[in-house]
């Protein structure tokens, strides 16, 4: 695994965001729970102390119930804004995989990859950089095993050329120049 320090927080931009917002939607959704439970809780709390006559002022409950309510308010934005840019932050270990594991097949589709993908120590997925490695040599190790094939039927065609009638001769020539543009393809690596 490689120990490089990706740049690039936005990798994926709308994965991040819709990963951020999906997330903090749920949280808002939540929250938003927690000032209604206050809220009843001190109507119920005014309610019963305007029935007693030596309770505390219904003046300063009412204040204290509005700083309350406006407190759990921007402590749930904060928390919604510091849960947004974790949620960003923990996404650019997911999308950065996944963004260098599909450059690496489109890559490696164009006959232009080489090498081995790595990901960083911390990202998720790392095992996709196992697996494509693993996918990459197998393809190369087939790769070589049809190109040797190619190469001996290619030497085995020759060889019948020569004792060949004439009318064969010419269905073998052609055969062999199908099985030599294959042998000259490059594979990739």
């Amino acid at each position: 695994m490689a120990t490089y320090r990706r740049k690039t927080i936005i990798i994926n931009k709308r994965f991040q965001f819709r990963f951020a917002v999906y997330v903090c939607g749920w949280i808002a959704a939540i929250c938003f729970v927690y000032p209604l439970i206050t809220e009843n809780l001190f109507d119920y709390f005014i309610r019963y102390a305007a029935s007693d006559p030596m309770g505390p002022e219904l003046v300063s409950l009412i204040k204290t119930k509005k700083e309350i309510l406006n407190l759990i308010f921007l402590t749930e934005a904060a928390f919604i804004a510091m849960t947004f840019v974790i949620c960003i932050y923990m996404s650019h270990r997911i999308a950065g995989p996944i963004y260098k594991l599909g450059r690496a097949l489109r890559a490696y589709g164009d006959g232009s990859w080489k090498g081995t993908l790595t990901f960083r120590n911390k990202d998720w997925f790392t095992e996709l950089a196992d697996d494509f490695n693993f996918m990459q040599k197998s393809a190369l190790e087939r790769t070589q095993k049809e190109s040797e094939s190619v190469k001996s039927a290619i030497s085995r065609i020759e060889s019948a050329v020569k004792l060949a009638s004439p009318d064969v001769r010419q269905e073998l020539e052609r055969a062999l120049v199908s099985l030599r543009s294959v042998r000259d393809k490059k594979p990739s690596a």
